[in-house]
């Protein structure tokens, strides 16, 4: 009883900061309502579009997600680690030469993809003029993630939570209209993205302006300092997404659209444990900043302690998003989906390690250790390629679903073993209760 209301008694008064708890409630509110306005609209695009059609739209998806962060090149991340160290003026060039850095690499994309045009006029079932708006829709997305970084780090969390519900609610029902009252086909979802895309980058370049957070400056060194500390986190970055949609990409060479399609209705369910780990991690990134730079053998545990309550509730939500979406394919969704309850098992404890991944990443990227990040993802990437083609052959989309969920595993085990090697916490000793001095 007494360890009990020990363990009560620090996770009342101790683990819940007034300050950090509210930016979680903001951010956790707009991950949940950005998460459920695709779930309200689901129902309705898999009355009018088919499988094979929706399978089309999820390779798009998917080679977007990929793309992003290989035109961010890690600079969004080094953009919210130097507004702790920098002067807001050094820091505003700082944002100006990450966004003209990425300009560019969307640019030698745009030129990469106009090469490709001479060898063919498909890739991965997608014309050309279709890939062509990857560039595009690449930068509008980066200068969104910049804006939205810098607005954590300046504990905005009201205004970053209204951006995400406005940007989710008008691209699904956007999207969902067109569909319904235009045509039923997946470029009319891809229209919607389009134009959304556009409005919100407006409005992100309109906050960094007004706010004085963007100053131009063509510091040849400063550019290189970012660049370097910037690049390892490409790959790293690219290699989370490879885990995340390699399967996918796999599994539509090894089959056809219409499995994708109903392999991908699964995986979206799956996945929505990590509405509660992306919330998380937005508020936990900048809190981490701030102890680390002042750190004591007591805010260790502290750090720690956190941790390990987040991996419980992460477990408990995953069970929880399992059940749930069993449920609603068979309540809500198209009977010709059906075969995607199998897939949201494995993908909700996929997903549970990489959001429990998500907090432990910060380590290196705050002690600027980057480059053991992307060789920690692209084995485990390699890893996911490897098994899905294998157990894809011989348990079809399922497989796709286990390999993802191994090789998420492994993630988490090697980025633990990584994060521990760099900087040792007291993981041990933090399962202790006992009475500790005040931060």
């Amino acid at each position: 009883m007494k360890n009990f209301m020990l363990l009560k008694n620090f996770m009342l008064t101790k683990m819940f900061p007034a300050r950090p708890l509210k930016e979680l409630g903001f951010y956790l509110s707009a991950n949940v309502i950005k998460s459920l306005i695709p779930f309200l609209v689901l129902p309705l695009l898999t009355h009018y579009i088919p499988p094979s059609a929706y399978g089309s739209w999820s390779v798009y998806s998917a080679l977007l997600s990929l793309l992003v962060p290989f035109t961010m090149m890690g600079l969004s991340m080094i953009v919210g680690r130097n507004y702790h160290i920098s002067s807001r003026e050094r820091h505003s060039e700082t944002t100006y030469l990450a966004i003209l850095i990425m300009l560019i690499a969307c640019v030698g994309l745009a030129a990469i993809i106009l090469l490709l045009g001479l060898a063919g006029d498909k890739y991965l079932g997608l014309s050309i003029p279709v890939l062509m708006t990857l560039p595009f829709l690449c930068f509008l997305q980066n200068v969104q993630f910049v804006n939205k970084i810098i607005l954590r780090h300046e504990k905005r969390a009201k205004l970053f939570a209204a951006l995400e519900i406005g940007n989710a609610f008008l691209t699904r029902f956007g999207g969902l209209m067109i569909v319904v009252l235009i045509s039923a086909n997946w470029m009319s979802l891809l229209s919607a993205q389009m134009v959304v895309n556009i409005l919100f980058t407006a409005i992100a370049f309109w906050l960094l302006f007004k706010d004085k957070r963007i100053r131009v400056n063509r510091d040849k060194d400063l550019a290189k300092e970012i660049f370097k500390m910037g690049w390892p986190l490409m790959p790293h970055a690219i290699g989370g997404v490879i885990l995340t949609l390699s399967d996918r990409i796999v599994l539509e060479r090894m089959t056809d659209t219409e499995n994708v399609g109903i392999y991908s209705l699964g995986a979206q369910l799956g996945i929505a444990v990590l509405v509660f780990c992306t919330a998380f991690n937005n508020s936990w990134g900048p809190w981490m900043n701030r102890q680390l730079h002042d750190i004591t053998d007591d805010r260790k545990t502290r750090i720690v302690r956190y941790t390990y309550l987040y991996f419980f509730a992460t477990i408990l939500l995953s069970i929880a998003t399992s059940i749930a979406g069993v449920f609603y394919i068979l309540w809500f969704v198209e009977s010709s989906y059906h075969a995607a309850i199998e897939v949201v098992w494995w993908t909700a404890l996929g997903s549970c390690f990489y959001g429990m991944t998500l907090a432990i990443n910060h380590y290196q990227i705050i002690l600027g250790k980057t480059g053991v990040l992307p060789i920690v993802t692209g084995i485990s990437a390699v890893v996911n390629i490897i098994l899905s083609i294998i157990l894809i052959h011989y348990f079809g989309m399922i497989g796709a679903a286990q390999a993802t969920f191994i090789s998420y595993l492994l993630l988490f085990a090697l980025m633990m073993w990584q994060s521990q090697r760099l900087y040792p916490m007291p993981w041990i000793h933090a399962l202790s209760f006992k009475k500790e001095s005040s931060l």
